[in-house]
């Protein structure tokens, strides 16, 4: 996961880049209002319960996915069984 602060800019070393705004800064007291602020932090904590959610979700598709698989197999032994029981 890429860094949310950088010191160098790619046009102009001097400035201060804030990726989760996207904004450069020329000074140093602009950045740390910027990142001390409760908006800064809100934003860090959104996209990180966006990655968690899409994560989670991820997640519960290939537990369904395998319970399908799980559940094709059992329909299948069970109809082999009752072939040979018959």
């Amino acid at each position: 996961m890429p860094s949310v602060y950088s010191i160098r800019g790619r046009r102009n070393p001097s400035t201060f880049l804030l990726h989760t705004v996207g904004q450069r800064f020329q000074n140093a007291i602009q950045y740390d209002q910027i990142c001390d602020s409760y908006t800064h932090h809100y934003k860090i904590r959104f996209k990180e319960m966006q990655s968690n959610e899409r994560a989670k979700a991820d997640f519960q598709a290939e537990v369904e996915k395998q319970r399908e698989k799980n559940g094709r197999e059992r329909r299948k032994g069970r109809r082999r069984l009752l072939g040979l029981l018959e």
